[in-house]
C-alpha cells in the first residue's frame, strides 16, 4: 500500500516537471517557431497556420500521455494500449480522409489532437483505476504530501 502511495508521489512530480518542460516548449516553439524552421530547411519551408498551432497542441499532448505510458509500463500493466492505439489510428485515418479535401493541413492536425487527447484520456483513466485512485484522493494524496 505504501509503494502505490510512493508511486503516486512520484508521478505527479514527475507529472508536474513534464507539464511545465511541455508547456515552456510550446510556448517557445510558438514564438520561435518560424525562426527555427527557416534555419533548419533553409527557407525552402515555411510554417502554416493554423496547422503548427494545432501541432504543436498535438505534441504537447504526446508529451502527457507519454509519462503516463511510462507508469504503466514501470509496473507492467500495459493493457490493451495497442488495441486502443489501433482504434484510435483508424477513427484519426478516417477523419482525415473525410476532411482534407476541404480542410486541408489542418484537419491533419485536428485528427492527430483527437488522437492524442484519445490517448491521453484512456490512459489516465486506466492510471488511475489501477491504482484506485480518482481525483478526490489526488487532491488528498497531494495536500497530505503539501504538509509533511
Amino acid at each position: 500500500k505504501s509503494n502505490i502511495k510512493q508511486l503516486v508521489y512520484h508521478f505527479l512530480n514527475a507529472q508536474r516537471i513534464n507539464l511545465l518542460i511541455s508547456f515552456t516548449a510550446l510556448i517557445c516553439l510558438f514564438f520561435m517557431g518560424g525562426f527555427i524552421m527557416t534555419i533548419w530547411t533553409g527557407g525552402r519551408v515555411t510554417i502554416i497556420e493554423p496547422f503548427f498551432i494545432l501541432l504543436l497542441i498535438g505534441v504537447f499532448l504526446n508529451n502527457i500521455w507519454n509519462l503516463g505510458m511510462s507508469l504503466l509500463i514501470a509496473i507492467n500493466k500495459q493493457g490493451n494500449i495497442g488495441g486502443v492505439f489501433l482504434i484510435l489510428s483508424l477513427i484519426s485515418l478516417s477523419i482525415i480522409y473525410l476532411g482534407i479535401d476541404k480542410y486541408q493541413l489542418s484537419v491533419v492536425a485536428l485528427s492527430i489532437i483527437l488522437f492524442e487527447a484519445g490517448m491521453l484520456i484512456w490512459i489516465y483513466r486506466y492510471s488511475m483505476n489501477l491504482l484506485d485512485l480518482n481525483f478526490n484522493k489526488l487532491f488528498k494524496l497531494r495536500l497530505e504530501r503539501e504538509l509533511e
